[in-house]
């Protein structure tokens, strides 16, 4: 049983815990979309979930963040290691019994039709367990 969730997709509290993250590091974020058109840089998360059948019960999710800007290719690139820097190989300790790990695993730089407006996504796996 697990007192966090059923075990599989990502728990609300770990959508929390990157909000707020991200809000510390001034970062224009919202998970899915913006209910308003944004200022530049903004970003969007979503994740999806990892099909495991692990012994230790944990889930595993692939969280993607998808960065906007009119600005410059070097913004995109040093808001990705601002992420990289807060969320690779971290472990974390929610509650009593829930533990979360990040794991950042890549970004890519993205040419859009608009030649004005750059956009990066970059992916970090995350890993669920109770103990």
């Amino acid at each position: 049983e697990y007192p966090w969730g059923d075990g599989r997709g990502m728990t609300t509290e770990v959508l929390s815990y990157i909000d707020s993250r991200l809000k510390e590091l001034n970062i224009n974020y919202a998970f899915m979309r913006h209910e308003n058109h944004p200022g530049y840089p903004y970003c969007v998360g979503e994740y999806r979930e990892v099909d495991n059948n692990c012994e230790d019960k944990s889930s595993e999710s692939v969280f993607t963040l998808a960065f906007f800007t009119r600005n410059t290719w070097i913004e995109l690139l040093t808001i990705n290691e601002l992420i990289k820097s807060r969320f690779d190989n971290k472990i974390i300790k929610l509650s009593d019994e829930h533990t979360v790990a990040f794991y950042y695993e890549n970004h890519n730089l993205i040419d859009d039709e608009d030649p004005n407006l750059k956009r990066m996504e970059l992916t970090i796996r995350i890993k669920e367990w109770s103990e």
